[in-house]
C-alpha cells in the first residue's frame, strides 16, 4: 500500500471498532487508525495527518479515563484540521445530529443494521 489514507476511528466499543475498521480496510489505499478516546487519537495527530475523522458521540462510558464526548472531538479536530472530513456515528438518536453538525461534523450516522454501508459509502465517495 503506497502512502495510505489513513481514517481515524474513534469507539469505545471493541466489537463496532473491530466491524468499522474491516469494513474500511477494504477500500482501496485506506488504512484505520483505531483509538478508544478522543485523548489517544489527538496524541497521534501529533504524528500522523487522518484524511477523515470517524466518531462515536458517547465516549466516556466505558473508558473512564475520557473526559471527552464526540462533540468535543468535533471540535477541536476542527481547529486543527479545519477541511478534514468527520463523521460521527452514535445510536443516541438523531436529536444529537443538528448539534453534532453544527459542531462540523460532515456526515451523521445512527447506529442501525445499515450504518457500516453508510459509512462504506460516505468514505469510498470522498
Amino acid at each position: 500500500m503506497n502512502n495510505p489514507k489513513f481514517i481515524f476511528l474513534v469507539e469505545d466499543d471493541v466489537l463496532l471498532s473491530e466491524i468499522y475498521t474491516n469494513c474500511l480496510n477494504s477500500l482501496d489505499n485506506f488504512k484505520v487508525l483505531h483509538f478508544k478516546s478522543g485523548e489517544e487519537m489527538f496524541y497521534f495527530m501529533e504524528n500522523i495527518q487522518p484524511y477523515v475523522i470517524i466518531t462515536d458521540y458517547n465516549l466516556s462510558p466505558k473508558n473512564p479515563s475520557s473526559h471527552m464526548d464526540g462533540l468535543e472531538l468535533i471540535r477541536k479536530s476542527k481547529l486543527i484540521f479545519e477541511n478534514v472530513p468527520i463523521a460521527m456515528i452514535t445510536g443516541e438518536g438523531s436529536e444529537i445530529m443538528d448539534e453534532a453538525l453544527e459542531d462540523g461534523a460532515d456526515f451523521f450516522i445512527e447506529k442501525d443494521e445499515n450504518s457500516v454501508s453508510k459509512l462504506y459509502k460516505w468514505v469510498n465517495e470522498l
